[in-house]
Protein backbone atom coordinates (compact mmCIF):
# COMPACT_ATOMS: atom_id res chain seq x y z
CA UNK A 1 0.00 0.00 0.00
CA UNK A 2 1.49 3.54 -0.80
CA UNK A 3 1.62 6.00 1.74
CA UNK A 4 -0.62 8.41 2.56
CA UNK A 5 0.70 11.60 2.00
CA UNK A 6 -0.50 14.58 0.61
CA UNK A 7 0.78 17.71 -1.06
CA UNK A 8 4.02 18.88 1.25
CA UNK A 9 2.84 21.92 3.88
CA UNK A 10 3.52 23.42 7.03
CA UNK A 11 1.13 24.24 9.61
CA UNK A 12 3.57 26.35 11.84
CA UNK A 13 1.40 30.28 11.26
CA UNK A 14 3.93 32.67 10.85
CA UNK A 15 4.32 36.21 10.30
CA UNK A 16 5.09 35.48 6.53
CA UNK A 17 1.73 33.79 6.31
CA UNK A 18 -0.30 36.93 7.78
CA UNK A 19 1.53 39.38 5.57
CA UNK A 20 0.55 37.00 2.34
CA UNK A 21 -2.85 36.68 3.55
CA UNK A 22 -3.46 40.37 4.47
CA UNK A 23 -2.45 40.89 0.74
CA UNK A 24 -4.69 38.29 -0.96
CA UNK A 25 -8.15 38.37 1.08
CA UNK A 26 -8.90 41.65 -0.50
CA UNK A 27 -8.41 40.40 -4.09
CA UNK A 28 -10.00 37.10 -3.01
CA UNK A 29 -13.10 38.97 -1.48
CA UNK A 30 -13.55 41.31 -4.49
CA UNK A 31 -13.14 38.32 -6.73
CA UNK A 32 -15.81 36.78 -5.02
CA UNK A 33 -17.98 39.69 -4.69
CA UNK A 34 -17.71 39.57 -8.70
CA UNK A 35 -18.46 36.38 -9.62
CA UNK A 36 -21.27 36.85 -7.40
CA UNK A 37 -23.05 39.84 -9.17
CA UNK A 38 -22.03 38.39 -12.99
CA UNK A 39 -23.59 34.73 -12.50
CA UNK A 40 -27.51 35.06 -13.60
CA UNK A 41 -29.85 32.39 -11.87
CA UNK A 42 -32.15 30.56 -13.81
CA UNK A 43 -36.18 30.29 -12.30
CA UNK A 44 -37.01 28.11 -14.96
CA UNK A 45 -34.14 25.61 -15.13
CA UNK A 46 -34.58 25.39 -10.98
CA UNK A 47 -38.15 24.55 -11.61
CA UNK A 48 -37.27 21.73 -14.11
CA UNK A 49 -34.45 20.55 -10.92
CA UNK A 50 -37.14 20.53 -8.46
CA UNK A 51 -39.43 18.65 -10.21
CA UNK A 52 -37.15 15.60 -10.48
CA UNK A 53 -35.76 16.53 -7.31
CA UNK A 54 -39.37 15.98 -6.05
CA UNK A 55 -40.42 13.22 -7.74
CA UNK A 56 -36.66 11.43 -6.44
CA UNK A 57 -37.61 11.73 -2.74
CA UNK A 58 -40.64 8.95 -3.19
CA UNK A 59 -39.78 7.50 -6.58
CA UNK A 60 -42.23 4.69 -5.78
CA UNK A 61 -45.36 7.14 -5.37
CA UNK A 62 -46.66 8.74 -8.43
CA UNK A 63 -47.89 12.50 -8.19
CA UNK A 64 -50.16 14.69 -10.12
CA UNK A 65 -49.88 18.02 -11.75
CA UNK A 66 -51.75 20.09 -8.88
CA UNK A 67 -48.70 18.51 -6.26
CA UNK A 68 -45.86 19.58 -8.50
CA UNK A 69 -47.00 22.91 -8.90
CA UNK A 70 -48.07 22.95 -5.30
CA UNK A 71 -44.56 22.00 -4.19
CA UNK A 72 -42.76 24.54 -6.88
CA UNK A 73 -45.25 26.99 -5.81
CA UNK A 74 -46.20 27.59 -9.34
CA UNK A 75 -49.40 27.74 -11.21
CA UNK A 76 -50.31 24.19 -13.26
CA UNK A 77 -50.25 26.44 -16.73
CA UNK A 78 -46.47 27.21 -15.82
CA UNK A 79 -46.18 23.97 -14.29
CA UNK A 80 -47.71 22.10 -17.29
CA UNK A 81 -45.11 23.06 -20.13
CA UNK A 82 -42.03 21.54 -17.65
CA UNK A 83 -43.63 18.49 -17.54
CA UNK A 84 -44.81 17.88 -20.96
CA UNK A 85 -40.83 18.56 -22.25
CA UNK A 86 -39.54 16.36 -19.00
CA UNK A 87 -41.73 13.61 -20.50
CA UNK A 88 -40.95 14.06 -23.85
CA UNK A 89 -37.00 13.22 -23.53
CA UNK A 90 -37.53 10.87 -21.11
CA UNK A 91 -37.21 12.59 -17.38
CA UNK A 92 -40.57 11.54 -16.72
CA UNK A 93 -43.34 8.86 -17.27
CA UNK A 94 -46.84 9.79 -17.70
CA UNK A 95 -49.71 7.49 -16.73
CA UNK A 96 -52.17 8.38 -18.99
CA UNK A 97 -55.05 6.75 -16.91
CA UNK A 98 -54.59 9.19 -13.86
CA UNK A 99 -52.33 11.90 -15.11
CA UNK A 100 -49.65 11.16 -12.60
CA UNK A 101 -46.17 11.35 -12.93
CA UNK A 102 -42.50 9.40 -12.18
CA UNK A 103 -38.94 9.10 -13.04
CA UNK A 104 -38.54 8.08 -16.21
CA UNK A 105 -35.93 5.40 -17.98
CA UNK A 106 -33.42 8.30 -19.39
CA UNK A 107 -32.79 9.07 -15.96
CA UNK A 108 -31.62 5.63 -15.15
CA UNK A 109 -28.63 5.73 -17.99
CA UNK A 110 -27.68 9.50 -16.64
CA UNK A 111 -27.25 8.20 -13.40
CA UNK A 112 -25.22 4.97 -15.16
CA UNK A 113 -23.14 7.14 -17.09
CA UNK A 114 -22.65 10.05 -14.08
CA UNK A 115 -21.27 6.97 -12.31
CA UNK A 116 -18.94 5.83 -14.91
CA UNK A 117 -16.93 9.64 -15.36
CA UNK A 118 -16.94 9.59 -11.60
CA UNK A 119 -14.54 6.81 -11.21
CA UNK A 120 -14.11 7.07 -7.86
CA UNK A 121 -17.77 6.20 -6.96
CA UNK A 122 -17.57 3.46 -9.40
CA UNK A 123 -14.38 2.17 -7.09
CA UNK A 124 -15.29 3.04 -4.12
CA UNK A 125 -19.23 1.60 -4.25
CA UNK A 126 -18.36 -2.61 -3.39
CA UNK A 127 -15.79 -1.15 -0.19
CA UNK A 128 -18.32 1.80 1.34
CA UNK A 129 -21.08 -1.49 1.39
CA UNK A 130 -18.79 -3.60 3.38
CA UNK A 131 -17.72 -1.06 4.98
CA UNK A 132 -21.39 -0.45 6.16
CA UNK A 133 -21.74 -3.82 6.90
CA UNK A 134 -19.23 -3.85 8.94
CA UNK A 135 -20.21 -0.78 11.34
CA UNK A 136 -23.87 -0.94 10.95
CA UNK A 137 -24.32 2.90 9.97
CA UNK A 138 -24.60 4.23 6.59
CA UNK A 139 -20.91 5.37 4.92
CA UNK A 140 -20.69 7.91 2.49
CA UNK A 141 -18.31 9.41 0.20
CA UNK A 142 -17.95 13.22 -0.47
CA UNK A 143 -16.30 14.76 -3.05
CA UNK A 144 -15.20 18.54 -3.09
CA UNK A 145 -16.81 20.15 -5.69
CA UNK A 146 -15.57 24.01 -6.40
CA UNK A 147 -16.44 25.79 -3.04
CA UNK A 148 -18.31 22.75 -1.85
CA UNK A 149 -18.88 19.25 -0.72
CA UNK A 150 -20.82 17.03 -2.77
CA UNK A 151 -22.45 13.55 -1.44
CA UNK A 152 -21.38 10.83 -4.04
CA UNK A 153 -23.05 8.20 -2.75
CA UNK A 154 -24.23 6.45 0.27
CA UNK A 155 -24.10 2.46 1.15
CA UNK A 156 -26.48 1.02 3.96
CA UNK A 157 -26.05 -1.85 5.91
CA UNK A 158 -27.70 -5.08 3.99
CA UNK A 159 -31.41 -5.15 5.75
CA UNK A 160 -31.11 -1.87 7.67
CA UNK A 161 -31.99 2.28 7.15
CA UNK A 162 -29.96 4.06 9.14
CA UNK A 163 -29.51 7.45 9.50
CA UNK A 164 -27.51 9.51 6.84
CA UNK A 165 -27.96 13.35 8.84
CA UNK A 166 -30.79 13.71 6.32
CA UNK A 167 -28.74 13.77 3.59
CA UNK A 168 -29.58 12.52 0.30
CA UNK A 169 -26.55 11.50 -2.85
CA UNK A 170 -26.22 14.77 -4.99
CA UNK A 171 -26.84 17.18 -1.76
CA UNK A 172 -24.23 19.91 -1.16
CA UNK A 173 -23.41 21.07 1.80
CA UNK A 174 -20.90 23.62 2.77
CA UNK A 175 -17.21 23.93 2.47
CA UNK A 176 -16.13 25.77 5.63
CA UNK A 177 -15.40 25.11 8.60
CA UNK A 178 -16.22 23.46 11.00
CA UNK A 179 -16.75 20.74 7.78
CA UNK A 180 -14.25 19.55 5.60
CA UNK A 181 -11.47 19.88 7.75
CA UNK A 182 -10.10 16.08 6.41
CA UNK A 183 -9.83 17.69 3.12
CA UNK A 184 -8.11 21.00 4.70
CA UNK A 185 -5.41 18.77 6.02
CA UNK A 186 -3.43 18.80 3.36
CA UNK A 187 -3.27 21.66 2.14
CA UNK A 188 -0.83 24.89 2.03
CA UNK A 189 -0.79 27.23 4.69
CA UNK A 190 -2.70 30.27 2.43
CA UNK A 191 -5.86 27.30 1.64
CA UNK A 192 -6.31 26.83 5.19
CA UNK A 193 -6.33 30.50 5.94
CA UNK A 194 -8.86 31.15 2.83
CA UNK A 195 -10.71 28.23 4.16
CA UNK A 196 -10.59 29.57 8.20
CA UNK A 197 -11.81 32.87 6.25
CA UNK A 198 -15.17 31.28 5.34
CA UNK A 199 -16.18 30.12 8.78
CA UNK A 200 -19.20 32.11 10.46
CA UNK A 201 -17.28 33.36 13.25
CA UNK A 202 -13.30 33.47 13.36
CA UNK A 203 -11.93 34.56 16.33
CA UNK A 204 -7.96 34.53 16.98
CA UNK A 205 -8.83 31.80 19.17
CA UNK A 206 -10.76 30.02 16.64
CA UNK A 207 -8.30 30.43 13.47
CA UNK A 208 -5.47 29.23 16.01
CA UNK A 209 -7.76 26.12 17.44
CA UNK A 210 -8.77 25.08 13.44
CA UNK A 211 -4.87 25.55 12.45
CA UNK A 212 -3.65 22.84 15.50
CA UNK A 213 -6.63 20.57 15.03
CA UNK A 214 -5.97 20.18 10.86
CA UNK A 215 -2.16 19.35 11.67
CA UNK A 216 -3.55 16.62 14.43
CA UNK A 217 -5.72 15.47 11.63
CA UNK A 218 -2.66 15.36 8.92
CA UNK A 219 -0.98 13.10 12.16
CA UNK A 220 -3.83 10.85 12.40
CA UNK A 221 -5.07 10.40 9.37
CA UNK A 222 -8.93 10.96 10.23
CA UNK A 223 -10.87 13.66 11.10
CA UNK A 224 -13.99 13.65 13.80
CA UNK A 225 -17.05 15.90 13.73
CA UNK A 226 -19.07 15.61 16.65
CA UNK A 227 -22.59 17.37 17.84
CA UNK A 228 -24.31 16.96 20.94
CA UNK A 229 -27.99 16.12 21.18
CA UNK A 230 -29.19 19.71 22.66
CA UNK A 231 -31.97 18.33 22.46
CA UNK A 232 -32.04 17.32 18.94
CA UNK A 233 -30.21 15.38 16.76
CA UNK A 234 -28.37 16.87 13.77
CA UNK A 235 -30.36 14.45 12.12
CA UNK A 236 -33.61 16.02 13.32
CA UNK A 237 -31.92 19.58 12.81
CA UNK A 238 -31.05 18.73 9.08
CA UNK A 239 -34.80 17.32 7.96
CA UNK A 240 -36.85 19.78 9.86
CA UNK A 241 -34.70 22.37 7.14
CA UNK A 242 -34.71 21.01 4.25
CA UNK A 243 -37.33 18.17 4.29
CA UNK A 244 -39.86 20.59 2.44
CA UNK A 245 -37.74 21.54 0.10
CA UNK A 246 -36.56 20.68 -3.24
CA UNK A 247 -33.83 21.63 -5.95
CA UNK A 248 -31.81 24.38 -5.44
CA UNK A 249 -33.77 25.79 -2.28
CA UNK A 250 -32.42 22.62 -1.04
CA UNK A 251 -29.24 23.42 -1.78
CA UNK A 252 -29.23 26.71 -0.45
CA UNK A 253 -30.28 25.61 2.83
CA UNK A 254 -27.71 22.71 2.98
CA UNK A 255 -24.83 25.15 1.60
CA UNK A 256 -25.13 27.71 4.73
CA UNK A 257 -25.02 24.51 6.98
CA UNK A 258 -25.22 25.06 10.78
CA UNK A 259 -23.56 27.58 12.60
CA UNK A 260 -21.84 24.75 14.48
CA UNK A 261 -18.75 26.08 16.84
CA UNK A 262 -15.39 25.58 15.70
CA UNK A 263 -14.71 22.36 18.78
CA UNK A 264 -17.10 20.64 16.55
CA UNK A 265 -14.64 19.88 14.71
CA UNK A 266 -12.89 17.52 17.41
CA UNK A 267 -8.90 18.56 17.72
CA UNK A 268 -7.56 15.81 20.34
CA UNK A 269 -9.40 12.36 21.44
CA UNK A 270 -9.15 10.93 25.13
CA UNK A 271 -8.91 7.30 25.15
CA UNK A 272 -11.74 7.63 28.16
CA UNK A 273 -13.48 10.88 27.38
CA UNK A 274 -16.68 10.70 25.24
CA UNK A 275 -17.79 11.78 22.21
CA UNK A 276 -21.02 12.20 19.88
CA UNK A 277 -19.30 11.92 16.18
CA UNK A 278 -21.64 12.61 13.49
CA UNK A 279 -19.33 11.74 10.88
CA UNK A 280 -15.87 10.59 11.19
CA UNK A 281 -13.59 10.86 7.97
CA UNK A 282 -10.66 9.95 6.04
CA UNK A 283 -9.03 11.44 3.18
CA UNK A 284 -9.07 9.49 -0.61
CA UNK A 285 -6.24 10.79 -2.50
CA UNK A 286 -5.86 10.81 -6.35
CA UNK A 287 -2.96 10.09 -8.74
CA UNK A 288 -1.33 13.32 -7.83
CA UNK A 289 -1.94 12.79 -4.09
CA UNK A 290 -4.43 15.06 -3.73
CA UNK A 291 -7.10 14.68 -1.23
CA UNK A 292 -10.74 15.31 -3.18
CA UNK A 293 -13.11 12.85 -1.71
CA UNK A 294 -13.53 11.67 1.55
CA UNK A 295 -15.01 8.36 2.87
CA UNK A 296 -17.11 8.96 6.21
CA UNK A 297 -18.82 6.95 8.40
CA UNK A 298 -21.97 8.62 9.64
CA UNK A 299 -24.02 9.29 12.80
CA UNK A 300 -22.44 6.18 14.37
CA UNK A 301 -23.32 7.62 17.92
CA UNK A 302 -22.20 7.89 21.52
CA UNK A 303 -18.76 6.93 22.12
CA UNK A 304 -15.64 6.47 23.68
CA UNK A 305 -12.36 7.92 22.31
CA UNK A 306 -10.86 4.75 22.33
CA UNK A 307 -14.31 3.50 20.20
CA UNK A 308 -14.47 6.42 17.78
CA UNK A 309 -10.31 5.77 16.86
CA UNK A 310 -11.26 1.82 16.28
CA UNK A 311 -13.70 3.03 14.19
CA UNK A 312 -11.71 5.86 12.12
CA UNK A 313 -9.27 3.18 11.83
CA UNK A 314 -11.30 1.29 9.45
CA UNK A 315 -12.84 4.03 7.35
CA UNK A 316 -9.11 5.12 6.95
CA UNK A 317 -7.96 1.80 5.61
CA UNK A 318 -11.22 1.95 3.32
CA UNK A 319 -10.25 5.47 2.35
CA UNK A 320 -6.45 3.77 1.90
CA UNK A 321 -7.89 0.77 -0.59
CA UNK A 322 -9.64 3.26 -2.46
CA UNK A 323 -6.48 5.84 -3.14
CA UNK A 324 -4.82 2.96 -4.94
CA UNK A 325 -7.63 1.74 -6.70
CA UNK A 326 -7.67 4.80 -8.33
CA UNK A 327 -3.77 5.36 -8.33
CA UNK A 328 -4.05 1.78 -10.31
CA UNK A 329 -2.38 0.41 -7.46
CA UNK A 330 -2.99 -3.29 -6.22
CA UNK A 331 -3.74 -4.04 -2.62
Amino acid sequence: MRPLIGPVVGHTHDRECDALHARMCPISRQSVALCKHMTRRSPQTERLVEVVDFLATTPQRAVNLTDIARQLDVDKATCLPMLAELTRVGWLVKNPDNKSYRLGPRLVALGHAATEALDVVSLAGPLLTDLADELRCACALIIRSSNELAVATIAQPKGERCSTLGLRPGDRIAFRPPLSGILMAWENRYAIERWIDRAPTATPEERQYYRETLARIRDRRYSVEQFEPTPQSMTELVEDRTSATFGSRRMELLVRGSNLSAESLVSDIAPEATYYPVSINAAVFDGNLHAQSAVCALDTGKASGAEVDLIARRVVDVAAAISDRAAGVDN
